[in-house]
C-alpha cells in the first residue's frame, strides 16, 4: 500500500539526491508525475512520454546530500568533480579525506576547524572521500556532534537521516566515541 508522508524540503532533497545504480529520480517509488494534458492527448501519447521520461531520468545526476542546511554537504568523488554541481550549490571549499587521515583525534579536530573557518566566512563546504562514504560520513558525524552538541548516537542518527545507507565500521565508531568523551567530558551514551 502506498504511503503519503510529509517531509522537510531538506529531507526530500537528500532522499532524491541519493543514488544506488541510477538516480532516485528514476525510481518509480520516488516520483509522481502530474500530467496536465487534455484527456485525448493523454490517451494517445502517455506511453511514449513515459518511455522517454524514464530514459532521461536515468541519466540525471544526483546532487550531494545536505548535512547542515546550506552549509555542509557530503558527496561521492564523482559528484565533487562536477563544476556545475559545485556552482549550483555555491560550494566554495572541499574537505577531501584520505585513508591516512582517519586515525586519532587530529582528523576530527582538523575537519571541524576547516568547516568552522569557511562557515564563518559564509561559505558552503563539501565533504568527500576518495575511499567511500564511511570516511566522509564519520567526518560529517563529528561535525554534527560539534555543531549541534549531539552525542555520537544522536549525530549518527542525524547523518543517517540525510544519507540512508550510511554505515560505520568499528574503528570510526570507537574514534567518534573517544572524541565525544574528549569534547563533552563524559562517557558516551550507551548504545
Amino acid at each position: 500500500m502506498a504511503v503519503v508522508a510529509l517531509c522537510e524540503s531538506r529531507d526530500l532533497f537528500n532522499l532524491l539526491s541519493q543514488r544506488v545504480s541510477v538516480s532516485r529520480l528514476a525510481e518509480m517509488n520516488y516520483l509522481c508525475l502530474m500530467d496536465a494534458r487534455e484527456t485525448q492527448d493523454y490517451h494517445t501519447s502517455h506511453i511514449i512520454t513515459a518511455r522517454h521520461a524514464k530514459t532521461e531520468l536515468e541519466d540525471v545526476r544526483s546532487y550531494p546530500v545536505e548535512i547542515i542546511p546550506q552549509k555542509v554537504y557530503m558527496s561521492s568523488e564523482e559528484q565533487s568533480l562536477s563544476r556545475s554541481m559545485m556552482d549550483d550549490l555555491k560550494i566554495k571549499a572541499v574537505v577531501c579525506i584520505s585513508a591516512r587521515d582517519m586515525y586519532g583525534f587530529k582528523w576530527t579536530a582538523f575537519v571541524i576547524r576547516f568547516l568552522l573557518c569557511f562557515w564563518t566566512l559564509g561559505s558552503r563546504v563539501l565533504i568527500v572521500s576518495l575511499h567511500g562514504f564511511r570516511r566522509c560520513s564519520a567526518a560529517a558525524t563529528a561535525y554534527v556532534m560539534h555543531h549541534y552538541k549531539y552525542s555520537v548516537q544522536e549525530a549518527w542518527t542525524y547523518v543517517q537521516r540525510c544519507k540512508h545507507n550510511v554505515v560505520f565500521d568499528k574503528r570510526f565508531t570507537d574514534q567518534l566515541s573517544a572524541w565525544e568523551k574528549r569534547v563533552r567530558g563524559k562517557s558516551p551514551d550507551p548504545q
